[in-house]
Order: structure tokens, then sequence, then C-alpha cells
């Protein structure tokens, strides 16, 4: 859903004003999106580390080695 938009021109510049409900929103949807976005990369890159690491192309540290290192 589009926010309610008001356009203004000032001196060759335009611009548009929200209220602020609408604003709110926007950003909330845009924070939803953000993280998922960012999640999708994070997965992608997972999987292309589990490909490289199946193809022998990357090492790798078991779990156990992990949790006993740290």
């Amino acid at each position: 859903m589009l926010p309610k938009t008001s356009q203004i021109t000032y001196q060759q510049q335009q611009g548009f004003f929200i209220s602020l409900e609408e604003w709110d929103k926007f950003l909330k949807e845009y924070q939803k999106i953000e993280k998922i976005t960012t999640l999708r990369a994070g997965l992608k890159n997972a999987f292309e580390e589990v490909k490289a690491i199946q193809a022998g192309k990357q090492s790798y540290i078991t779990m156990e080695d992990f949790l006993n290192d740290y």
C-alpha cells in the first residue's frame, strides 16, 4: 500500500510530504523487508560455503572442535 503524499515544488526542487503515521507504517515495512533481505543473503552465503566444503574447495571445522576451542 502506497502512502498518501503531497507534492511540493520550490525553486525547481521537488519533494513529497507524508504524514507521520504513514511514515511509521512505511518504516516498519521497510525494516521488515531489510531483515528478510539480510537473512536471505546470509542463508545464500551459508549454502555456498556448504557447497564449497562438499566440493573440497574450502576447509571446515567440526562442531566438536568448535565447541572445544570456545
